[in-house]
């Protein structure tokens, strides 16, 4: 299956990206919501796993609406990067690595405030409440086997059927922020690990569906980023450059933040 190989059906507000492997499909929810977030469901004869949640309200009513109109049983909901949407298919399981708890008293709670400030009450900044906590490698809900990779703040997922691998971001035509040239070092490992095993799709929170290639192409750039972060003092200088190397990418913003990190 290719990235492109999608159905996509427009709704009020978003859309779905519709992938058929036959035993089972995909639904990439495209929220266009202000923090541009992809919802995912994998579903087979009838059945399904969402991964992540909705941050907004109208997205919430809107991707519920979707799954009860195509009769879709969701029996569990997988939250990893994403913590906030606790009415989100209210009743349904919520499975979690045990980290992500540490993540949402620390770190992952500092973003909500900070989205909750900027989006007003439209953002959802409700908390899920985990009922199952992951204490293996693998989960099979559904009939669809998950592996669980755990990150250092929440999870990855891969799911086999469908040679799919779930990771938080990847973004391959826009920049990224990196705290650290050590941090672009470590998702340059990360990502090589992925790319050798040449999924279909790379499925993220915050785009479509990306490939191998893509993987390749964000390899590549974190590389010219770690050196450039080593060799500049300068947030200006820094951007200088890596506009030069990269004059077409979007997510200027991601570029500042990690032009910031320099100068600290």
């Amino acid at each position: 299956m290719k990235k492109n190989d999608f159905t996509k059906i427009n709704l009020a507000k978003g859309a779905i990206l519709l992938y058929d492997f036959k035993k089972a499909r995909l639904h990439a929810y495209q929220t266009n919501d202000p923090t541009n977030d992809y919802i995912l469901l994998v579903e087979k004869a009838g059945i399904g796993v969402v991964i992540e949640t909705p941050c907004f309200h109208d997205n919430r009513m809107e991707f519920e609406n979707y799954i009860a109109a195509n009769s879709i049983d969701v029996l569990a909901v997988l939250s990893s990067y994403h913590i906030t949407g606790r009415e989100f298919l209210a009743g349904v399981r919520r499975y979690a690595t045990p980290n992500v708890s540490a993540y949402r008293a620390g770190h992952g709670g500092a973003i909500i405030e900070q989205f909750a400030a900027m989006h007003g009450p439209k953002f959802d900044k409700s908390i899920i409440e985990i009922t199952d906590y992951i204490d293996g490698d693998s989960l099979n809900i559904a009939g669809i086997k998950m592996n669980i990779i755990q990150t250092d703040e929440a999870f990855d997922i891969e799911i086999p059927e469908i040679k799919a691998m779930y990771i938080h971001m990847l973004g391959h035509d826009e920049h990224s922020f990196m705290p650290m040239a050590a941090a672009a070092d470590a998702e340059i490992k990360k990502l090589s690990g992925i790319a050798r095993k040449k999924y279909d799709l790379i499925l993220t929170s915050h785009h479509a569906p990306e490939d191998s290639k893509d993987v390749r192409a964000k390899i590549k750039y974190l590389t010219d980023l770690a050196a450039e972060m080593r060799v500049h003092t300068s947030a200006d200088t820094f951007k200088t450059a890596m506009r030069g190397k990269y004059p077409s990418l979007g997510g200027g913003k991601f570029l500042d933040m990690t032009a910031s990190a320099i100068q600290r």
